[in-house]
């Protein structure tokens, strides 16, 4: 079997596992200390060169190019396949266009050309952490909230295990800086953006299913908004603390967590995904169906009142949620209900959005939700709707997370229960070997 060419270039150089993730780590860390905390080990590296993980982290990539004197990605064999969900499976059904109305849009091909020429704001913010010898002052907070935004914007293409690591590495060494003497203007913001860093890693931890981690994430982040008096970080905090609950099958603990984040939300942009992130999924779990329908009619009319962002927002974004992600919300709430019909409306208007989006999870879930609907809908069918369960599996095979598992399980599930012929059972079997593939990765 030929070697991968990460391999072919460490061993031109006579480098062991190990010792190329000392240099990776000299150059990323030039702080001994740092590196102690990488996530780039020996292990990692095998990770890459046994084709478990096929594209790290900018950062990493430019690193292991310094290392072993390449000029490309592509000599080392990383390519860049996170926005696929493969043109030859990527048309739904016409079924769905029918039912929908609406036909799907395949992602342009963004440009990757000018990936390593710059810098990610991780590392410029190491260097302004040094400049400022741990004060803190504009500069450094406004360089936080930078970083901050682009996990943000990064989360839903990358996601936590490459993400998470150092993030970790950001929150300690900002609880560092908390206890110092600093001037009033600046505590309030630090404490916020210490909240922020601890609830993207409750975020993260329940998208790893590392529920207790999730939970210990939240009390964290919901007691430094309440030291930082933000009220619409709290309504965030509570809003994930709900996420958390609702992924761990606590539906009731749920609902609790997005009720009281609403006294904190007001009126405000946070108010609407509590409402049908929130309320109306863990209504619907508990076969409340009149309070699920309000609280989604309450989510719509919050956004109208608002100015949402077009496209699909960011799962983990600290403003407002987009329509289209009202919409997926609304039809898994719709899907816990049984309500088929409103499934594949909902669904069937979002997935032309998510498919211009670079979130290949939000492909996937709106996906999920369609192929439920269609197979346990009045007329089921199960060939249209586990091929497009299929494409949801395409779409995130190499970074799976816990809600994509979980639902990809469930469909499985019913249609094991519901049918009893040649395509259920391949599908059933397909799944088992997705779940096992994807749990390697994890």
């Amino acid at each position: 079997m030929q070697n991968h060419p990460l391999t072919a270039a460490r061993e031109r150089l006579g480098l062991t596992r190990r010792q190329l993730a000392d240099a990776v780590n000299k150059i990323l860390y030039p702080d001994p200390g740092q590196a102690a905390h990488s996530a780039f080990t020996a292990n990692y590296l095998g990770k890459l060169e046994n084709g478990k993980i096929r594209y790290p982290a900018e950062d990493y990539r430019t690193a292991l190019r310094i290392a072993l004197n390449a000029d490309t990605d592509d000599e080392l064999g990383f390519r860049n396949r996170r926005t696929v969900v493969q043109q030859d499976a990527a048309v739904v059904d016409s079924e769905i266009s029918a039912v929908s109305g609406n036909r799907r849009i395949v992602p342009a091909a963004r440009s990757v050309g000018s990936e390593g020429l710059v810098e990610q704001p991780s590392v410029i913010l190491a260097r302004i952490r040094e400049n400022n010898d741990a004060s803190v002052n504009h500069a450094l907070l406004d360089t936080l909230d930078l970083y901050v935004s682009d996990i943000v914007a990064r989360y839903e293409e990358e996601g936590p295990l490459t993400l998470a690591a150092d993030v970790v590495r950001q929150r300690r060494w900002v609880q560092s800086l908390i206890p110092l003497r600093m001037q009033p203007r600046y505590s309030a913001r630090l404490l916020a953006i210490a909240g922020q860093l601890s609830g993207l890693l409750s975020y993260m931890s329940v998208n790893l299913g590392r529920f207790s981690s999730a939970r210990a994430y939240g009390i964290e982040a919901f007691q430094l908004a309440d030291f930082a008096e933000d009220r619409e970080l709290k309504a965030w905090v509570r809003g994930t603390q709900s996420f958390a609950e609702f992924y761990d099958g606590q539906y009731r603990k749920a609902l609790g967590y997005a009720v009281d984040g609403r006294r904190f939300a007001g009126r405000g942009a946070q108010a609407v995904r509590l409402a049908v992130n929130g309320e109306a999924r863990a209504h619907a779990k508990l076969g409340q169906t009149q309070e699920a329908e309000q609280a989604i009619g309450t989510a719509y009319e919050v956004l109208s009142g608002l100015s949402p962002e077009p496209g699909m927002s960011s799962c983990v974004s600290f403003g407002l949620y987009s329509e289209a992600r009202v919409a997926s919300n609304a039809a898994t709430a719709y899907l816990a209900l049984g309500r088929t019909e409103q499934v594949l409306d909902l669904a069937g208007r979002a997935v032309t959005i998510v498919d211009t989006s670079p979130s290949v999870w939000s492909q996937a879930l709106v996906r999920l939700d369609l192929a439920t609907a269609l197979a346990g809908g009045n007329r089921p069918d199960v060939e249209q709707a586990t091929d497009v369960a299929r494409q949801a599996m395409r779409a995130c095979q190499d970074n799976q997370i816990e809600s994509i598992r979980q639902r990809t399980r469930a469909l499985a599930t019913m249609v094991r229960e519901n049918f009893d012929d040649p395509c259920a059972e391949s599908f059933v079997d397909e799944v088992h070997t997705w779940l096992d593939e994807g749990r390697g990765n994890r």
